[in-house]
Formats: structure tokens, sequence, C-alpha cells
């Protein structure tokens, strides 16, 4: 056997396996039950969600000591378009939502102590409005 026959045979065998890889990852097509992954838990301070220019979209996280949080969400222009806190003693909790400007709309509240315990805030777009009290 020669060399030329030699190569030839080599390359009829390169094809075969090029063309069994292809085959095989062609015929492999992953289910979604393979895709998609259940995780049970995630343990972290803050989570940032953000889009593909890096811009934080929505943002989850513990206030000092852990005993207070919040929950951020904006549009792509990192503006906020929704906000959920409490404080740090719990005492506080706001509900504020806000338009693609970052105007305040709705402002709902709650301090323990005060004289007005629970607030109610409603704007409107020329910055105008109206306050509800608990009392």
């Amino acid at each position: 056997m020669n060399m030329k026959h030699k190569l030839t045979y080599m390359l009829i065998g390169c094809l075969f396996t090029l063309a069994g890889t292809v085959i095989s990852n062609l015929t492999n097509i992953p289910t979604q039950a393979q895709d998609d992954k259940v995780i049970d838990e995630i343990v972290c301070k803050t989570l940032r969600i953000v889009n593909d220019e890096g811009k934080q979209l929505v943002g989850i996280g513990s206030v000092v000591g852990g005993k207070g949080g919040f929950l951020d969400i904006g549009n792509a222009n990192e503006k906020r378009l929704l906000s959920i806190r409490s404080s740090v003693d719990g005492k506080v909790g706001l509900v504020r939502t806000f338009n693609a400007d970052a105007n305040l709309l709705v402002g709902i509240g709650a301090v323990e102590g005060r004289r007005n315990d629970g607030l109610i805030n409603i704007h409107n777009h020329k910055g105008e409005w109206r306050s509800y009290t608990a009392d």
C-alpha cells in the first residue's frame, strides 16, 4: 500500500468521523426538560438583573442588618418604575410607582408611631397631587 492509498483511507475515516459527529449533534435535540434547570434556592445579599447593555432593570436586596429590604424595578434607561421598601427597624413600609421620567405617580406608606400612620399620595403627570391619610 503506497502513501497515496494511506492518505485516501485516512481522509475517508476523518469524513466518517465528522459525519457521525454532525449527525449525532443534529439528532440529539435537547428537550425542554433538559434545558430548564430548577434551582431550589439562591442565597445572596443583593440580586441585580441587568439587560444586554448592563443596565439594571431589577434590584432585590436587604438593608443594613437584614431587617428591612427593597425591590426596585426600572426601565432600560435606568429610571425607577416601581420601588418597594421597608426600614431597618421594620416600622416603615413604602410602595411607590413612577412614570418613565422617574416622576412619582403613587406613593403608599405607613410609619409606625406617627399621627398619620398610613398615607397615600397620588400624583398626576403635571406634578399635582392629592394625599389621603388613615385618620
